[in-house]
């Protein structure tokens, strides 16, 4: 046990930066991968398919986000098979279920008509039941828009994250052992 583990304040801003770029990475393969499925299934480019593309593929890298932040927070000392699996497991679980709930949103706010306000008894049911009815419809009909690139490239995500050291665990570089002591008070020194 020769490497400390830093404090938990500093794992997560240490974080902070990969999990945006693990994000970013994840919204880039997603967007190629189902819009590559969509185009495969003779989707054109109309505005609808490019806010399906968006649905499809922006929750889930958000997602990553949050759980490369999670995992490099909570469980630094984590292996890289564990971490590769950990992200494929919030990945292809997760995943889905925040596009589901952002196609829920969409439906709701598309077809208004006979919906009661949300603060009402009525309204509140009525959300309930439409969150439940666009869940089944979405993992009915709007998994398969995944298929055939988006398993793929979630594998290739996870496997590249489980690949990598933890943030927390790296050693700072040149750069940031600089900041580290421009920032330093007058009593550190």
């Amino acid at each position: 046990m020769g490497d400390s583990i830093p404090r938990w304040h500093k794992r997560l801003r240490a974080a902070i930066r990969p999990a945006l770029a693990w994000s970013g990475l994840a919204a880039l393969m997603g967007l190629a991968a189902v819009g590559l499925g969509l185009w495969q299934r003779g989707f054109g480019l109309l505005p609808r398919t490019a806010i399906a593309l968006a649905v499809l593929a922006l929750p889930p890298a958000v997602v990553v986000g949050l759980a490369a932040i999670s995992l490099d927070t909570l469980l630094p000392r984590l292996q890289r098979k564990g971490r590769a699996i950990g992200m494929a497991l919030l990945l292809f679980s997760l995943g889905p279920l925040a596009s589901a709930a952002v196609f829920s949103l969409i439906y709701r706010q598309t077809y208004p008509v006979g919906f009661q306000p949300i603060w009402t008894e009525v309204g509140f049911h009525q959300l309930a039941w439409t969150g439940i009815a666009t869940l089944v419809l979405f993992a009915a009909h709007g998994l398969r828009l995944y298929l055939p690139f988006g398993p793929i490239a979630g594998l290739v995500l996870a496997l590249a994250y489980g690949f990598v050291q933890p943030a927390a665990l790296r050693r700072p570089s040149r750069s940031d052992r600089q900041t580290l002591t421009d920032h330093s008070t007058p009593d550190q020194q």
